[in-house]
């Protein structure tokens, strides 16, 4: 394990050289949907789509593998799943 520290740093997200804040950290893209913090990322490979959810403060993660190429139903797909766990 790398520890709390790079953990963290991993999920913050970055800024633009003039300040402008960015919802994107190291590979991971950092939102809040209405008052959950939400933690998303996503890969694809020839037929395959995946995509990760992780909302930490209400303990949720959420990892959906498609056998498809529809990113943005998967990605639709595994948010309401992660929505519906509390």
């Amino acid at each position: 394990s790398l520890g709390p520290t790079v953990h963290d740093r991993a999920e913050t997200p970055g800024a633009l050289d003039d300040g402008t804040p960015l919802d994107y950290a190291w590979g991971v893209r950092v939102t809040r949907r209405g008052d959950r913090l939400t933690i998303t990322h996503s890969g694809s490979w020839p037929t395959w789509t995946a995509q990760t959810v992780r909302q930490p403060e209400q303990g949720i993660s959420v990892a959906v593998l498609s056998a498809g190429d529809d990113a943005e139903q998967v990605s639709t797909t595994a948010l309401l799943i992660a929505d519906t766990l509390t």
